[in-house]
């Protein structure tokens, strides 16, 4: 059957059978939940080479401030508080790392 979601993936992983899959934080998460010896050896990495090049989706989010906000201020005072990095630190540690940014900073971030 060719069909792919997260619960069926991570279901492969947790049960032993699977070594490497290209999916979200939600393996591990979910191995750090009902499995933590399981979790302790999981981490992530980059997909593999293929022949030519290689090949990965990587999602991303980002935020803005329209022209048209009539706070724009206090718009840019709460992303600037936002990404202060107390705060974006507890957005990680709630988010349990599925929010994990792209930042040099956060490489090394525990979650």
């Amino acid at each position: 059957m060719l069909a792919w979601d997260d619960a069926r993936n991570n279901r492969f992983i947790l049960a032993g059978e699977g070594s490497w899959m290209c999916n979200a934080i939600s393996i591990y998460e979910a191995a750090r939940q009902r499995t933590p010896e399981l979790a302790q050896r999981l981490n992530h990495t980059i997909p593999p080479k293929g022949p030519v090049r290689r090949n990965g989706v990587t999602p991303c989010w980002s935020l803005a401030i329209w022209k048209f906000c009539t706070h724009q201020e206090l718009a840019k005072d709460f992303l600037r508080f936002l990404f202060e990095h107390e705060q974006f630190n507890g957005f990680i540690k709630a988010g349990a790392g599925f929010n994990q940014p792209f930042l040099k900073r956060y490489d090394e971030h525990p979650i």
